[in-house]
């Protein structure tokens, strides 16, 4: 063959091609999802959907409601479009509207994400992240690197930002509650303790169901003197839940456990067996493996945040095996979260 002849490629090696490039395409949509989330990540920030509203704005518009550049505005939302989010408005240059995905993101929505957006995507989170292959390594959750101390210690010297995360974790439970609520019977126990409840909106949830039921909310004490300034149909009690518990019928422990080590959610179970032997405890929790791939995902975040972790069912059995407890109960919910209910 002549140096100036090329070599036929084989039928299979044609084929293999063909059938690798979605692979490749794939692959390539992957590594590239950090556009869309700093293009996303601009939006929330800029506040347009909440401008936008109901109605339909030119780039040019918001450009001015937000001392941004009409052009760039103009070429985000048309990316974000490609992605569900935000509609080109037919027959009008450059004017967009909302989508179901872009409303969600409003101030005004009654179940938005805004505050959860501005939290994941901005530059503390992405910052973290970029330690990621650091916590890899060691250990040691990025944000402590990042940060130069926990993320609860940061939050507690950082108010504004604790505020935005309250609001962001407020914002997505309601659905998650609600779902609770809908799935347990809490008749059975006449003196409930939410242990780490927030803002408390699921113990408020449950006695609004269930008016014969008692419950007091356990909570940091910086998080407690926010909630004592506004009227609450419980008691607000602050302590430390690794220490001494006041006594009740049932725990209830949301989210809490997956941000913490096996040794710490032991320590938990153990103060709630300290202050009744004979209770019950509930945990709310998203379980790897029960049929939903968030919780995977969502376990990364745990690791990088802070020394917590997603867990399997075999896994949080063994948790509550450690503190005397066996799981009597698995209660799924129309949510991401399972219910495990522990007994002695």
């Amino acid at each position: 063959m002549s140096n100036h002849q090329q070599e036929i490629p084989h039928m299979s090696t044609l084929t293999a091609s063909a059938t690798q490039a979605p692979a490749v395409y794939t692959v390539l949509a992957d590594i590239n999802q950090q556009w869309f989330v700093a293009a996303l990540g601009a939006a929330v920030l800029f506040n347009f959907a909440s401008i936008i509203g109901d109605g339909a704005l030119t780039t040019q518009e918001l450009a001015q409601q937000t001392q941004t550049q009409e052009t760039w505005v103009y070429r985000t939302l048309r990316a974000l479009s490609t992605r569900g989010y935000f509609l080109p408005v037919e027959g009008k240059s450059r004017m967009f509207r909302n989508t179901p995905h872009s409303d969600v993101l409003r101030d005004d929505h009654p179940q938005s994400m805004r505050a959860l957006a501005l939290t994941v995507l901005g530059r503390r989170s992405a910052q973290q992240w970029s330690f990621f292959p650091e916590t890899m390594r060691t250990g040691q959750p990025a944000a402590e690197m990042v940060l130069g101390m926990s993320t609860y210690e940061y939050f507690d010297q950082h108010e504004e930002e604790r505020l935005l995360f309250d609001q962001a974790m407020q914002n997505f439970a309601s659905t998650v509650n609600t779902a609770i609520v809908e799935a347990f019977d809490f008749a059975r126990y006449s003196t409930i303790l939410d242990i780490g409840g927030g803002d408390g909106s699921l113990l408020e949830l449950i006695i609004r169901c269930y008016p014969a039921v008692s419950g007091a909310l356990f909570e940091r004490p910086i998080l407690v003197k926010q909630l004592r300034q506004t009227p609450c149909p419980f008691a607000v009690i602050a302590g430390d839940f690794f220490e001494e518990l006041p006594a009740a019928e049932l725990y209830i422990i949301k989210e809490v456990l997956h941000n913490w080590s096996d040794e710490q959610c032991i320590q938990i179970l153990q103060a709630c067996r300290r202050a009744n032997p004979q209770a019950a405890v509930l945990v709310s929790e998203q379980v790897i493996g029960e049929g939903r791939n968030f919780a995977e995902w969502l376990d990364l975040l745990m690791g990088v945040e802070q020394n917590g972790c997603e867990r399997t069912l075999q896994e949080y059995k063994a948790l509550f095996a450690g503190a005397g407890y066996h799981l009597s109960q698995t209660v799924p919910t129309h949510s991401s979260h399972t219910l495990l209910l522990a007994e002695v």
